[in-house]
């Protein structure tokens, strides 16, 4: 072990690969190159560099990968606009159905918040922020 304290003696860290002929080389490492001959008896013996190795091009995989990420992301643009939209147009009247599962009928839509009558026997009100309402289940209108 190496006493200079400053710089730590890592040599027991590194790994060698022996050039033997009889190693694999691996994809994209390079490595010696074969020579000799090929083909059928009697073309001659083409001779020459062995081909390239064979892997996935990543970037015909990355390609797709990228525009599905931006449809989706455009899709994803598009619910979150009609949802705002439909969060817009909440009046009175409309049955609604909140993100705890609570349903009620809206009594009072002012601003951010929104009076839902949950119980009409014991008039039961609630309010809530209007970003907590999941659906719009009926118009106040009677259309679906």
């Amino acid at each position: 072990m190496n006493q200079n304290y400053n710089t730590p003696d890592l040599s027991y860290l590194m790994l060698s690969q022996s050039a033997s002929s009889d190693a694999p080389v691996l994809s994209g490492q390079g490595g010696a190159t074969t020579t000799g001959t090929t083909g059928a008896a009697g073309d001659g013996g083409v001779t020459g560099a062995a081909a390239a190795p064979a892997g996935p091009n990543f970037m015909i995989l990355l390609i797709p990968a990228i525009g599905f990420l931006l449809l989706m992301s455009i899709m994803g643009g598009r619910k979150e606009k009609k949802r705002r939209k439909q969060l817009e147009t909440i009046s009175k009247h409309d049955r609604i159905r909140t993100r705890g599962g609570i349903i009620g009928s809206v009594v009072e839509a002012k601003g951010d918040q929104i009076v839902i009558k949950v119980d009409e026997g014991k008039d039961t009100r609630i309010t809530l922020d209007r970003q907590y309402v999941d659906a719009i289940l009926q118009d106040g209108s009677g259309s679906d």
